[in-house]
C-alpha cells in the first residue's frame, strides 16, 4: 500500500475517530469504520 494512502488513513481516524470513516485495504476504499471495527471483532 501507498505510504501517502497509510498516512491520510492515520490522519483521517485520528481527526474523526469511529465516527468517520476508514480506509478498507482489501477493498481499497474508504468505508465507515465502525464497519472495520466489526470485522476485526468478528
Amino acid at each position: 500500500m501507498d505510504d501517502q494512502i497509510c498516512a491520510a488513513a492515520v490522519w483521517n481516524a485520528a481527526r474523526h475517530g469511529l465516527d468517520g470513516p476508514g480506509f478498507d485495504v482489501v477493498e481499497a476504499r474508504a468505508v465507515p469504520a465502525a464497519r472495520l471495527l466489526d470485522r476485526l471483532l468478528l
